[in-house]
């Protein structure tokens, strides 16, 4: 049998072939039909095995014995593959079928289209941004780009293909090197290392092209070229913002706590995560000597497993110190980290002055001495942090929050869910709101708070002479003096607020305030117990001095017991209700949303009322579901 040929076939039975418009009759070999032999007819189909179009025409017909099909049709299409002609087998196994092969079998023929797979290749990025943060001493060279190129078969293949750079730019502030890998498993990477030739990283961005060349014939075309966007960023007001990405997270560190950028604009553009085998694996960004006044924006992304032990150092955190009304932490989430400090420890931020933080939280543990909060070490007067949250542990000795340790400015919408414990000053949100400007609103606290000293509350330790107004705490509060559910001392304002858990301590303790001078108004204590270890200083609302007492109420069957084991156990039932106890309110009159929107004037504007349910609080995330626990 000669090469390109295949074997005639025994003849089968007399049929009729339909092709188009001609008419074929096949009969077997040697049989009469009273005008000469007949012609045979030979069809091939051509099989489009995959393809997303059919071959035109699909079947060509040929009456000639032992004949070529003279052309061959139209090739199918597939998207992203290559045609590579046509096969006796759809693996490929068999003969190619071309226009010279001769055709013999009067049987039905079928050949197979056969494809070249696409020669795929990929960016590590579609978008790289040149900043100070990559130049000079803080990294030795700017963002490398990856180009993956996959489905070689072997190691020439991969010394033909290169990759083109082409960009329409005429002015380029930027050069490349491109470094090859090499052929492995299957593939190869290009390595594109660039480098900036600009002055002020105030330059026009620029667009590469990217494609493969010389790919062998065996392979399917590469596709649609890629493209890369470059672009400048100075961090400037205005400018575009210095981004932060995993790979120079490091650098950022080291450069943001230089002179230059201390000031600047950065924007985390992915979650990023620290090196967990250090035990210092961050340097707190800015000092009381060189603030950072410059804006952070998280970009609604995580910083995770920040590690900062250094007991002996004040003005810790992701941020130590800033300063400035432009000065702004925001969208920021930290994830799983330990901050330890001396004082002024926060795990976003050790001291704000006038700065802000916002939308931003903290799941990780803070501890030191004094002014230490979840969210916040310090917060001065001017200083803002609004819609942010703790949900870590908070120990320290004085000015120790959940949220703010040390407060003079605003502290709204914040909620911690973590226990705090201290000695002095100690609150589920802050420690001690201290100043005619520092105002705690629409807050809660949902931990346990613990004092071994004075002025121990469940949102705020002490109140000095600010607000606290339209927040609740769920938790349980202990300590010696002053001692509250909501505030353990206040010379403040405290209106529209509640508490849900135990209070206990030595003297002074009042499931709302341990101790009041000023205006407590709209306020109820559904504490289920309030006591202490004396027999004097104790109310279901305040634990001293009612003469400020306005509007407020205690659930009617709250326990409130003198003389107690100092776990609160034993004890006995305080003998006569006074003022500091309040009015009494039962389960029918506090399950009812009139009792909340009508008699204690909770303004719906920040409170989500209904009936059978305590208020929550709007616009605040978390799990809200505060409830009134049973008598124990």
């Amino acid at each position: 049998m000669k090469p390109g040929t295949w074997p005639r076939q025994r003849p089968g039975v007399l049929c009729l072939l339909f092709l188009g418009a001609a008419l074929g009759a096949c009969a077997p070999s040697g049989a009469g039909s009273g005008t000469g032999a007949p012609r045979e007819m030979y069809t091939v189909v051509f099989d489009k095995n995959g393809g997303d179009t059919e071959a035109a025409p699909n079947r060509i017909a040929l009456v000639s014995p032992a004949s070529t099909v003279g052309h061959l049709p139209t090739p199918p299409t597939r998207a992203g593959y290559t045609f590579g002609g046509w096969n006796t087998e759809r693996d490929g196994s068999g003969s190619p079928f071309t226009v010279d092969t001769v055709v013999t079998s009067n049987i039905l023929t079928i050949v197979y289209a056969q494809w070249r797979p696409p020669l795929g290749f990929e960016l590590s990025r579609d978008s790289l941004t040149f900043s100070p943060v990559e130049n000079g001493a803080y990294n030795e060279r700017f963002p490398a780009l990856a180009v993956t190129v996959g489905g070689l078969k072997n190691e020439a293949d991969a010394d033909n293909v290169q990759l083109d750079i082409r960009t329409e730019n005429e002015r380029l502030w930027f050069s490349w090197q491109v470094a090859d890998s090499g052929f492995s498993k299957g593939g190869k990477t290009f390595v594109i290392h660039f480098s900036y030739h600009g002055a002020a990283f105030t330059e026009a961005p620029v667009t590469l092209r990217l494609q493969l060349k010389n790919i062998p014939p065996d392979y399917g075309d590469a596709g649609e070229p890629r493209t890369l966007h470059l672009a400048a960023a100075n961090g400037e007001k205005g400018g575009r913002p210095i981004p932060v990405r995993q790979d120079n997270l490091l650098h950022f560190n080291r450069y943001a706590t230089t002179t230059p950028g201390l000031r600047l604009y950065y924007q985390l553009v992915e979650d990023v995560k620290l090196p967990a085998e250090q035990p210092n694996n961050w340097t707190a960004i800015g000092t009381e000597a060189a603030p950072f006044t410059g804006s952070f924006d998280g970009g609604g992304h995580s910083i995770v497993g920040l590690h900062i032990h250094l007991p002996s150092a004040s003005n810790q955190g992701l941020f130590g110190y800033i300063s400035g009304e432009g000065a702004l932490i925001e969208n920021l989430g930290l994830e799983g980290s330990t901050v330890t400090g001396q004082h002024r420890v926060g795990s976003l931020v050790g001291r704000n002055e006038s700065g802000t933080v916002r939308n931003s939280h903290a799941t990780g543990n803070v501890s030191g001495r004094n002014d230490l909060g979840g969210v916040v070490g310090a917060n001065g007067d001017g200083g803002r942090v609004e819609n942010s949250h703790a949900t870590g542990s908070v120990s320290g000795d004085a000015y120790v929050g959940g949220v703010v340790g040390r407060n003079s400015g605003t502290v709204h919408n914040g909620y911690a869910t973590g226990n705090v414990s201290g000695n002095a000053y100690v609150g589920g949100v802050v420690g001690w709101n201290v100043g005619p400007n520092a105002g705690v609103e629409a807050c809660h606290a949902q931990g346990n708070v613990t004092g071994t000293g004075t002025n121990i509350g469940g949102v705020v330790g002490e109140n000095d002479r600010g607000r606290v107004d339209n927040s609740y705490a769920t938790g349980n509060v202990s300590g010696d003096t002053y001692v509250g559910g909501v505030v353990g001392r206040s010379s403040g304002t405290v209106h529209n607020c509640y508490a849900t858990g135990k209070a206990r301590g030595n003297a002074h303790v009042g499931g709302v305030a341990g101790f009041n001078n000023t205006t407590l108004q709209n306020c109820v204590a559904l504490n289920p117990r309030v006591t202490v270890t004396g027999d004097n200083f104790l109310g279901r609302l305040m634990g001293s001095d009612a003469a400020y007492l306005n509007n407020s109420y205690a659930r009617e069957d709250m326990l409130v017991l003198y003389n107690t084991n100092p776990d609160g156990s034993g004890g006995s039932s305080k003998p006569a209700l006074g003022p500091e106890d309040g009015m009494g309110v039962s389960a029918e009159t506090y399950n009812l949303e009139v009792f909340w929107r009508e008699t204690l004037q909770f303004p719906e504007t920040v409170w989500e009322l209904g009936a059978n349910k305590l208020p929550i609080l709007m616009d605040l995330g978390g799990h809200q579901n505060p409830v009134v626990p049973p008598i124990e």
